[in-house]
């Protein structure tokens, strides 16, 4: 990984007998703070291990089950890559540290050629293989959907193209997204949003607004929402490399769960304020529907390096967002196609929102949740009492069966209470 060096792995405890008396004399110290917690309407987001919360549109923002409004930050990160690394990548944008930011949510781009549905990545350039892209779910994406489950993060599942809105884009787009959702591992999950595609250009004709692209791609939304039977939140991209929105207010995607996107770049100068007016999207801004930027970066461009970028881009885009109340997901690949959690400012920008705007965990499940700094858990486990015990998929489990040494702790409103060692 250009540029990257993974943060130290931390190595297991030995292994601690305990029997099921022990056990049980351990929890019964702790009833009484575990039933609290049982009584409060929403405890805090416990990041790793913690079953998410599902999310939904609300107005203008996105909030949690519990009425709070949450920003999705985070990174982009291609589908190109063996499991074993993109689970790593996962791991390390949720490790909350300074070196890799800390990421609420991750765009899973899942590169079309990879995926067998186009000779390049830039074009629909061949029909679409039903059996390639099938294949290339199973075996890649839906391991890599499950992991983030696991780790507390939300995924965003991105049909990457940059191609003109056509027949054979449709297509790719119509079939693929029908596997997609007859998966049950993403089809109405609560860490799952859907990004129809990435970046569409133009139409017919040329057209570029987004009255011509939202009556192209509202078929799909409604399909999605009708015979495939999905509540997904949906984000349905845009003309213009997904930058313009001219005409969205009298012609908005309907279905409902429908988040907007812009992406930004430099463009001819290291200036946020002409990245803003590059792209057409004054409509959604002024507005008052759900949107984020779903791709962002500036060391891509050689005219943005070094203090010009921190000063003239980066600055000024991050107080755009903090002001504005935008989520944002970083663009993370150097200029050979490694991935690299991007530059210094944003990690640092990540991590210093990383217990900000967080959605809260599920208000009727009490959190034995993970102490991030220690690193020496594998499995997180949740009780409603001192005698019951469920994995992270919510399977009850019986004693020691299940559960993985480490350190546990009891988290009420995000604060820790106690700590339990040696599972």
């Amino acid at each position: 990984r250009s540029g990257y060096r993974s943060p130290a792995r931390f190595g297991r405890k030995k292994n601690r007998s305990y029997n099921m008396a022990s056990l049980r004399t351990i929890f019964s110290r702790y009833r009484a703070v575990v039933m609290a917690v049982a009584l409060i309407a929403c405890n805090g987001f416990s990041y790793l291990g913690t079953p998410l919360p599902k999310l939904h549109i609300e107005g203008k923002d996105i909030k949690d089950s519990c009425g709070n409004k949450v920003i999705l930050r985070g990174y982009n990160l291609e589908i190109k890559f063996s499991n074993d690394q993109l689970i790593s990548y996962i791991d390390d944008m949720t490790d909350q540290s300074l070196d890799n930011g800390f990421a609420v949510c991750v765009r899973l781009c899942m590169i079309a050629q990879v995926f067998g549905c186009s000779n390049s990545w830039n074009v629909a350039d061949k029909p679409f293989d039903s059996t390639a892209f099938a294949s290339k779910v199973n075996a890649t994406l839906i391991p890599v959907v499950n992991h983030c489950a696991q780790r507390g993060i939300y995924c965003d599942l991105d049909w990457h193209f940059c191609s003109d809105w056509n027949n054979t884009l449709y297509d790719d787009l119509y079939n693929g997204w029908r596997i997609l959702c007859s998966k049950s591992e993403i089809k109405n999950k609560s860490h799952v949003i859907f990004n129809l595609c990435n970046e569409p250009i133009s139409g017919p004709g040329g057209d570029i607004t987004f009255t011509g692209y939202s009556s192209w791609i509202q078929p799909i939304v409604t399909k999605i929402r009708g015979d495939w039977g999905c509540d997904n939140i949906i984000i349905p991209a845009a003309p213009y490399w997904s930058s313009s929105y001219e005409g969205i207010v009298n012609h908005p995607i309907t279905g409902g769960n429908i988040l907007y996107s812009v992406h930004l770049y430099p463009h001819g100068a290291c200036s946020f304020s002409d990245a803003l007016n590059y792209g057409k999207f004054a409509d959604l801004a002024n507005s008052n529907l759900p949107w984020i930027f779903e791709e962002a970066g500036w060391y891509q461009a050689d005219m943005c390096s070094g203090a010009n970028a921190v000063n003239d881009f980066a600055s000024p885009f991050f107080a755009y967002c903090d002001n504005n109340k935008i989520g944002m997901l970083f663009w993370t690949f150097a200029g050979d196609g490694t991935f690299s959690p991007v530059n210094a400012e944003s990690r640092a920008y990540l991590y210093d929102r990383r217990n900000s705007d967080l959605p809260q965990a599920s208000c009727a499940v009490v959190g034995l949740a993970r102490d991030p700094v220690q690193k020496k858990q594998s499995l997180n486990v949740h009780s409603a009492s001192s005698k019951n015990f469920f994995d992270i998929t919510g399977k009850k489990v019986s004693g020691k069966t299940g559960l993985h040494h480490g350190i546990y702790i009891i988290r009420q409103n995000n604060m820790v209470k106690k700590r339990i060692v040696g599972f």
